[in-house]
């Protein structure tokens, strides 16, 4: 069971996938970057697994963002 709404994870994993892609990486070269194995890549970007603020300050780091912008 999810704390968080499936629909919102679903658009978080969909932000992640976007910069991703548009970085040009991999789910494994971004998971060597965010410190993470691509299996957690995979469900975040699917909406499988709740994300804690920590990666997505992390991931903001590695795409140049902000964290906020995950989360708008």
């Amino acid at each position: 069971m999810t704390i968080i709404d499936e629909d919102i994870l679903k658009k978080i994993g969909k932000k992640i996938r976007e910069c991703r892609l548009k970085k040009g990486l991999t789910q494994r070269q971004l998971a060597d970057m965010a410190k993470a194995s691509p299996s957690y890549i995979s469900k975040l970007e699917n909406g499988k697994l709740d994300c804690c603020i920590y990666i997505i300050f992390i991931l903001a780091k590695v795409f140049d963002a902000k964290a906020y912008d995950f989360l708008k």
